[in-house]
């Protein structure tokens, strides 16, 4: 199984990266890959 661990550097925790983020992690899922995200920003 797969993992991949999205890292979100926007200082804005709710806004379009974020969102841009999920959508990307939901594909990700939709295809049976785990995902996380990290909040660096």
């Amino acid at each position: 199984m797969s993992k991949v661990l999205v890292i979100n550097g926007s200082p804005h925790k709710i806004g379009c990266t974020a969102a841009a983020l999920e959508e990307v992690m939901k594909t990700l899922n939709q295809e049976g890959i785990e995902t996380e995200m990290l909040q660096v920003g």
